[in-house]
């Protein structure tokens, strides 16, 4: 049986590398440091920001709502403008990672079902039922982070 990751493409394959090896530790250290996160749940909240990053690789024409410890890791991704410039330039050429939050908890609610829907089966697809963390992976999504195409 091929899986999701056996059937990317050769671009996609070598996006998930760069993905799977991109420095993030100035990010870590951040939340880490200045939000008092402790190093194990910012580990994890890393690596879901990964699978999302590689979520987005596989599918860049489908918007997947996210969960919010994965939205409060990539907004502390893009705090760090150049590195968060550098990733859309050396991995996702020609395309933005765009970011559209949600305005109130009525939006949340709405939100979820596409989430619980669409975000976590696809991530299954992609690392298995135990390959994502629920605590990280909840069960709420917060805002939408979708890849655009950049025209030059």
């Amino acid at each position: 049986m091929q899986t999701v990751l056996s059937r990317a493409s050769q671009a996609q394959q070598t996006m998930i590398e760069k993905i799977n090896v991109w420095n993030l530790t100035p990010v870590r250290e951040r939340l880490i440091q200045t939000d008092e996160i402790p190093s194990s749940v910012v580990n994890e909240m890393e690596k879901g920001y990964r699978q999302y990053l590689i979520l987005l690789a596989l599918n860049p024409d489908v918007k997947f709502p996210v969960s919010k410890p994965v939205d409060v890791f990539a907004h502390q991704h893009m705090l760090f403008t150049r590195d968060f410039e550098n990733l859309h330039e050396n991995v996702f050429a020609g395309m933005m990672i765009h970011h559209e939050p949600t305005i109130n908890q009525k939006e949340c609610d709405e939100l979820t079902p596409l989430y619980n829907e669409r975000t976590i089966p696809a991530l299954h697809g992609i690392f298995g039922i135990d390959g994502i963390n629920r605590n990280v992976w909840t069960y709420k999504a917060v805002c939408f982070w979708d890849l655009v195409s950049v025209v030059v």
